[in-house]
């Protein structure tokens, strides 16, 4: 049987000249604007993924010497990000900007009624057992529909069992605390996946550990570090490196403390209210992952657009 891939028809120069058929015109492309032109007089380009993010690395006319590029490390940044969260959010909760919280909190602050999905159906008139039933098939299908309508996704076996897995974990993590943990003579508060609050937990116990306990929370964000430390270490791919420009660095600390105050007022992030909150059915956690969306795409396609920054 001949190999079809031995043909002259698909050799470099073939695929090469096939390729440079144009102009080729991709219509909700271009009107989505995700990859706009950018001309070049070089030869050849090189283009690095970093973070989900394309970048085309500088390049050099033809002729001159050759440079060598850096692999991705991201290691030393991600623990910036992470410290001054965990201060920003800890000031927000308790500190300097807690004042300017609990003003906000006050005038705020209302007592609705109906306060999750199930309520809301019991004023349909179905008993506790059909609205809780009717609420889980709803939101449960609603988003099942939506994520396997992306084709990528349903060939992403791995993605899937991501899914199915964080999934498990929520629902784990509400009956360790809740069933597991339960000590009438020591409570805890039942809880399961957050981020903001334990991560500023947790930066105030490795300061002040001594009197204090490990909650959930702390144990939760540890066992999340040494996790991605050792998945690092085996997989070959811990490097640590700094800032590419100064602009990067103000943009990273600046991100990461608007993600602690905006977590410690939301009371939780794209985690804590998007999975543990939405897992309660509770409509405040709709509405702020409704936010946490909407915010995403104001920022990143909207009027309010952040450009990436250059490539170093």
């Amino acid at each position: 049987m001949n190999n079809p891939f031995s043909n002259p028809a698909f050799s470099m120069a073939a695929l090469t000249v096939a390729i440079n058929i144009l102009p080729n015109r991709y219509g909700r492309l271009e009107e989505l604007n995700l990859m706009p032109p950018k001309p070049v007089r070089q030869r050849q380009i090189v283009v690095e993924e970093m973070n989900g993010v394309l970048n085309l690395l500088p390049t050099l006319p033809p002729g001159s010497p050759g440079t060598v590029g850096k692999r991705g490390k991201r290691n030393l940044r991600s623990f910036v990000v992470l410290v001054t969260l965990g201060i920003v959010a800890q000031m927000t909760l308790k500190g300097l900007i807690a004042p300017a919280r609990l003003a906000v909190l006050q005038a705020t602050q209302g007592a609705p009624q109906v306060i999750s999905v199930p309520a809301l159906f019991q004023t349909a008139g179905l008993d506790a057992s059909a609205a809780r039933i009717a609420a889980m098939a709803i939101v449960g299908g609603g988003l099942a529909v939506f994520a396997f309508a992306h084709e990528a996704f349903r060939k992403s076996w791995g993605q899937i069992a991501a899914g199915v897995t964080i999934g498990l974990l929520v629902a784990g993590a509400w009956f360790a605390t809740g069933y597991i943990g339960a000590d009438d003579f020591n409570p805890v508060p039942v809880t399961s996946l957050t981020f903001v609050a334990p991560i500023a937990e947790s930066v105030q116990y490795v300061m002040l550990s001594t009197g204090l306990t490990v909650s959930f929370g702390i144990a939760l964000v540890g066992g999340v570090i040494l996790g991605s430390f050792l998945t690092a270490i085996v997989s070959g791919r811990f490097r640590l490196d700094g800032y590419t420009s100064p602009q990067h660095m103000v943009r990273s600390i600046g991100g990461a403390a608007l993600m602690g105050a905006g977590g410690a007022m939301a009371l939780g992030c794209s985690v804590g209210q998007g999975l543990t909150g939405v897992s309660t059915l509770a409509l405040a956690s709709f509405l702020a992952a409704t936010g946490i969306v909407v915010g995403n795409a104001v920022g990143l396609r909207g009027p309010l657009q952040v450009r990436a920054l250059a490539s170093a």
